[in-house]
């Protein structure tokens, strides 16, 4: 591949990890593969094209990508951060909400079934060790949310399961009966 092309796929591969879709290895191949025949040059790439490409380009790296909803990723802008916290301030004076009751609630997740994980090309220069990529969000989880207030206090865990009924054995032998209602 000329290096012109090399630089303008390098240039593709930023361009995508910074939108939330980082190229795996497959889609960065069959890029450059459609490069090279709309060049009219050939458009064979060896096994281990990847490999070779990513040592010839410092500023990209191999790293393997985890996977964030598609919403979360869009909605994470400048804009709509600052729109959030002037709302929160607004919000917190006009119903004079002290900081013992404003929480921070913490989610946290474990993904049932395949975890979509792949090895993707980014942006080496952004000094990250990992990036993110879009998904649907169509997966199922058990979440853990957590939750402490301004002043330090905490609430216990609570513990959110995908399913239509409750199995006992998911629950401690000592949890008291009001705690399971709905």
């Amino acid at each position: 591949m000329p290096p012109e092309m090399e630089d303008m796929l390098v240039e593709w591969i930023k361009a995508e990890d910074l939108s939330g879709n980082a190229p795996g290895f497959v889609r960065t191949c069959v890029m450059a593969e459609d490069m090279l025949q709309f060049a009219g040059l050939p458009a064979y790439l060896g096994e281990n094209w990847h490999k070779n490409f990513a040592k010839c380009h410092p500023d990209i790296k191999a790293v393997h990508a985890r996977q964030v909803e598609a919403e979360r990723v869009n909605a994470c802008n400048e804009a709509t951060i600052i729109e959030f916290f002037e709302r929160y301030k607004e919000i917190k004076a006009k119903y004079r909400i002290s900081d013992d009751n404003t929480y921070n609630m913490d989610e946290m997740g474990t993904q049932m079934g395949d975890t979509g994980r792949e090895k993707v090309f980014m942006n080496a220069c952004a000094g990250a060790k990992h990036t993110i990529t879009k998904k649907p969000a169509q997966e199922k989880w058990i979440t853990l949310l957590e939750c402490v207030s301004a002043t330090g206090r905490k609430i216990e865990p609570l513990i959110i399961f995908t399913a239509k009924t409750l199995w006992m054995t998911w629950f401690p032998r000592n949890m008291d009966a009001i705690e399971m209602k709905d």
